[in-house]
């Protein structure tokens, strides 16, 4: 084991040599959907800065195909941070207390009008892993119910669904 002197004698064991070691954070925001923070932070090489951390809710996206295989139900909207249209799969926050799938099936419905069949979990990711907390769960399902408008029609969420043919 190796023990790392900090600042004003503050001591920090590390146990595994690779590994950064953060000695405290500093809240800066809390909101319902992010925490961010300054969190103190030392390197193997002892080399020690300041950077910013972000916490933020866990998500459930879902692959819908159809019933061949060959088509995926994908989203378009206008993200205002990058100022473009893109495409997406559903998705969105998994509500306190809520199973992950459950979550994922009621984002498609909400957000398509769709009712997906039985999900399958696929895997979980951490795709911001650099700065940020923000663990996104990924299921699959083939094929889906149309239950309500291919449109959103309450709020402007989404521009429009579609299913698109899948590359292999």
């Amino acid at each position: 084991m190796l023990i790392a002197l900090g600042q004003a004698g503050s001591v920090a064991y590390v146990t595994d040599p690779h590994k950064w070691v953060n000695h405290g954070e500093r809240l800066v925001d809390d909101t319902p959907h992010i925490r961010v923070s300054l969190a103190d932070v030392e390197l193997p090489n002892h080399v020690r800065f300041t950077r910013y951390v972000f916490r933020m809710r866990r998500c459930a996206m879902t692959a819908v195909l159809d019933d061949a295989g060959e088509r995926v139900l994908l989203m378009r909207r206008h993200r205002f941070i990058v100022d473009r249209w893109v495409w997406e799969l559903p998705g969105g926050y998994v509500d306190d207390g809520e199973d992950s799938a459950a979550a994922a099936a009621r984002e498609v419905e909400e957000e398509t009008g769709w009712r997906p069949r039985k999900t399958e979990f696929v895997m979980s990711s951490q795709p911001l892993i650099g700065n940020a907390d923000y663990p996104q769960d990924l299921y699959l399902t083939h094929g889906a119910e149309l239950v309500g408008s291919r449109r959103w029609t309450r709020r402007p969420r989404c521009g429009g669904c579609r299913l698109t043919r899948r590359r292999r």
